[in-house]
């Protein structure tokens, strides 16, 4: 009786199913199993329902996994679902521009940003990134920061990059490390992309300067840090 029960409550409950469809029954099931996993998986914060990244030991916000669904709520037609749980990222937002949610994860500040100018490309709604423009404005400024911090050692292996961070890549601790540096890096670019779309020529100038500088220490970085695997492929 209860699997009836349950089975009767997700067959009738409203999910986006129709908006991805192929020939493949299979295939389709495991979308529709999938897509009902993430919509499982919400919560309420702050008395509205955001996008979590798991019903049980992650049963909580995270900004990487966060941001892919906010993006795939948006494509689904849910874009209430997506600003609901991007607000509700903001409100972590401290008062020197920072992002946090996880000590020393500092590719959240680029994730953000990313997500916001995204929702705002894929909606059309300008005024909606206009009114959380404040926002960008503080997460670039702390990526600036991150960057001052960086350059006080010259002999450090991220000098010019981000300072040492939490990669979330199954290594554990703080290291100087690529996926918080990428990901602020894209977070410089995306914002230059939101200050176009909203006709800010000035900043966009701006941070556009300070992408490039950083562009010019990532590439040596990365230079002095590729490998080779034993098929002759390169990587970091």
């Amino acid at each position: 009786a209860l699997r009836r029960e349950a089975e009767h409550y997700w067959d009738h409950l409203q999910l986006p199913y129709q908006r991805i469809e192929v020939p493949d029954r299979k295939i389709q099931a495991l979308m529709e199993a999938s897509l009902r996993g993430i919509y499982q998986n919400r919560d309420y914060k702050n008395g509205v329902l955001v996008y979590q990244v798991g019903p049980t030991v992650y049963r909580d916000v995270s900004c990487v996994d966060g941001s892919f669904f906010c993006e795939l709520g948006v494509l689904l037609n849910r874009a209430q679902d997506t600003s609901d749980t991007l607000d509700y990222f903001l409100t972590w937002q401290r008062s020197n521009g920072r992002l946090w949610v996880y000590p020393d994860f500092w590719k959240e500040n680029g994730l953000i940003i990313w997500s916001l100018v995204r929702y705002a490309q894929l909606t059309g709604d300008t005024a909606w990134l206009q009114k959380r423009w404040p926002h960008v404005e503080g997460m670039v400024g702390f990526i600036q920061e991150l960057r001052r911090r960086s350059k006080q050692d010259p002999k450090a292996l991220n000098y010019g990059l981000i300072p040492d961070g939490f990669g979330d890549g199954g290594i554990g601790g703080l290291h100087s490390e690529y996926s918080n540096v990428f990901w602020d890096y894209a977070g410089l670019r995306w914002a230059i992309l939101g200050a176009k779309l909203l006709g800010k020529p000035e900043e966009a100038a701006r941070w556009q300067q300070e992408m490039e500088e950083m562009d010019g220490f990532m590439r040596k970085a990365m230079q002095r840090d590729m490998r080779k695997d034993k098929h002759g492929n390169l990587y970091l």
